[in-house]
């Protein structure tokens, strides 16, 4: 089909085998489910699944290539080993775009959607990747060049199936973003309007009184001004949607003997040194950063930058001597003082190499923690705490938590966020890696966006009821100040007259910016900018530091000349996020009527 392109039988495997679908996507739900749904712990048969998307298969074998060829060719980059954190965003990489893949090229067949045979060529020859774009391989005068990318597709040693293959998916996928991108129509006037937001300025003097310059009581507020403050205010103390998990954690900790492994490794290259190896050519075995390892590359260093027990070492090496092995939280150290200098503003510099032995997990360690994890969930029917009790192990519980944010005890965990609210109080989950643990969830509860009762945020209420009399006393006193500034008195003298006032002015400021004294407080903002004109505001404004007496001093106009010749500019910035808002919303109405289900728990 593409014969002026393929002509031989190896073309770019570590490029293409990188190429994640290129639209912007939101992060999936998916129902991490290792187990069927009839509640028994035992296995789907799933041998050659990674998983499905709405009932379809992701073979093991794709999701395993791509993540391994993504592994190799990383580690022949960086000529580094891949650490595990790294190695499992790339596995949750290939996974969701192996689940994006699934779910697009469906909406687009079901759209009618395709590419023809003229429009893949076209785009293969005029529309590279960007890992060509970025390669030194097509690169002349520090520049793309696309007679250099033509070459290589026209060479009859490279074969470029593969690539045709990835520009045939992803076209339909471009076409379905394009139509939905498609909605987003952006009026001159929304473009007049958001230009006006940015670039309408004011300067304001302004008279405030703080609320925190009064006391209340707050232990004695009677429960007629509380349930008078919740009636009036309910809408604010909506919860959104929140869940509670309760999780088991698998630290993956190296064991006794990956220490001792560690420490041998790092005993006999100093043995191989003492026996007459020269000690820079043992750098090759550190892992230490490269302006740390001797030779021309070494960099000036103060001894307090490196970790205590090394610098308490280094400090008593004397210049070319080599340390004995030097054991820290992170691993083994044999180090040597390469040169030494005092620097008027920096003190005492260094310069070592540095023999670093890190502390790693072996394969046979890594294997057990994921088999702890793995038997923690099939031993959980008989509930999550006992089987963590079993393995020395203690099952925690969350703190309510929204969809969005940090998990309180997990940080930031956006997978067991998708977990807990893709599935029902109940479900337990597969075991789940993440780059320091593996964790087994339980769903507790889900709650459902609702008005808490006032016996259950009392406290709140309570502490918020005493902050708005505080602001009422602080309104109060400011409407006496407005009374004398509108007979005549300076805000600067009723400022300088009345220790509970401030005077200040602001800089230029806009509706959006934050400001000094003013903030962004919508309460203060919008009547300065609504004014028709300069003078005084004749109103006390409850801000939500207190109550503000404005003056508006200048105001300067959005300058329409200017808008006009940025209207171009302007129109693709607000285009381009109204189009990303709108394929996002869809995105994500998409996932919500999607099953996602991930068995690849121990494929590695």
């Amino acid at each position: 089909m593409f014969d002026e392109l393929r002509k031989g039988s190896k073309l770019f495997t570590y490029f293409v085998a990188v190429a994640f679908v290129g639209l912007i996507f939101i992060v999936w739900g998916a129902d991490f489910q290792l187990w069927s749904g009839n509640g028994s712990n035992t296995p789907r048969n799933v041998a050659n699944e990674a998983g499905r998307v709405n009932g379809e298969p992701i073979s093991r074998n794709e999701y395993s290539t791509m993540v391994n060829r993504t592994l190799q060719g990383m580690a022949a980059q960086t000529g580094q080993p891949v650490d595990d954190q790294t190695r499992v965003m790339i596995q949750n990489q290939a996974w969701q775009s192996l689940v994006q893949q699934a779910l697009l090229s469906k909406e687009a067949r079901e759209r009618g959607l395709s590419a023809t045979d003229p429009e893949v060529v076209f785009a293969v020859m005029n529309d590279p990747l960007p890992q060509f774009v970025q390669s030194p391989q097509f690169q002349r005068d520090g520049q793309f060049d696309i007679s250099l990318y033509h070459a290589m597709l026209q060479d009859p040693a490279n074969d470029t199936r593969g690539l045709e293959a990835q520009y045939a998916m992803n076209l339909p996928l471009e076409k379905l973003q394009k139509r939905v991108m498609a909605t987003a129509i952006v009026s001159d006037a929304e473009l007049w309007n958001q230009y006006r937001m940015q670039n309408e300025k004011a300067k304001v003097s302004y008279l405030m009184v703080p609320s925190g310059n009064f006391q209340v009581n707050e232990s004695g507020i009677d429960e007629a001004a509380l349930q008078s403050y919740y009636d009036a205010h309910k809408d604010d103390f909506r919860t959104q949607r929140e869940a509670v998990i309760r999780w088991v954690s698998v630290p993956k900790v190296p064991s006794a003997d990956d220490s001792l492994a560690a420490y041998d490794l790092a005993a006999s290259l100093l043995e191989d040194h003492k026996s007459g190896q020269d000690f820079l050519e043992l750098m090759d075995y550190s892992e230490g950063p490269a302006n740390q390892r001797g030779g021309e590359n070494a960099a000036w260093i103060s001894p307090n930058t490196l970790p205590t027990q090394v610098r308490a070492v280094v400090q008593a090496l004397p210049v070319g001597e080599v340390s004995d092995v030097i054991v820290e939280p992170r691993g083994f150290h044999v180090v040597r003082v390469e040169e030494m200098q005092e620097d008027e503003t920096k003190g005492k510099q260094i310069k070592i190499a540095d023999l670093f032995i890190p502390l790693q997990l072996s394969s046979d360690t890594y294997q057990a923690v994921a088999q702890t994890a793995i038997a923690i969930r099939q031993a959980a029917g008989d509930g999550l705490g006992a089987a963590a009790a079993d393995h020395g192990l203690k099952a925690m519980e969350s703190q309510p938590f929204g969809q969005t944010g940090f998990i309180p005890g997990l940080g930031n965990a956006p997978e067991l966020q998708q977990f807990a609210f893709q599935n029902q109080p109940g479900t337990i989950s597969a075991p789940m890696e993440r780059p320091n643990d593996w964790v087994v969830v339980e769903v507790v509860e889900r709650r459902e966006p609702h008005v808490p009762a006032l016996s259950e945020i009392t406290d709140r209420v309570r502490r918020e009821t005493a902050e708005s009399m505080r602001r009422e006393k602080a309104v109060a006193h400011a409407q006496k100040l407005l009374t004398r500034v509108q007979g005549g008195e300076s805000m600067e003298d009723i400022a300088a007259s009345d220790s509970l006032a401030t005077f200040d002015t602001t800089d230029e400021i806009t509706r959006l910016a934050f400001s000094r004294g003013i903030g962004n407080d919508p309460d203060l903002i919008g009547p300065i900018f609504a004014a028709a004109n300069t003078g005084l505001i004749p109103e006390v404004l409850a801000g939500r530091r207190g109550g503000f007496i404005l003056r508006v001093d200048e105001k300067i106009p959005a300058d329409r000349a200017a808008f006009d010749t940025q209207k171009a500019q302007l129109r693709e910035s607000v285009t381009q996020a109204r189009q990303g808002e709108a394929l996002g919303n869809w995105l994500a109405d998409l996932s919500e009527s999607s099953t996602v289900r991930d068995f690849r728990t121990g494929l590695f």
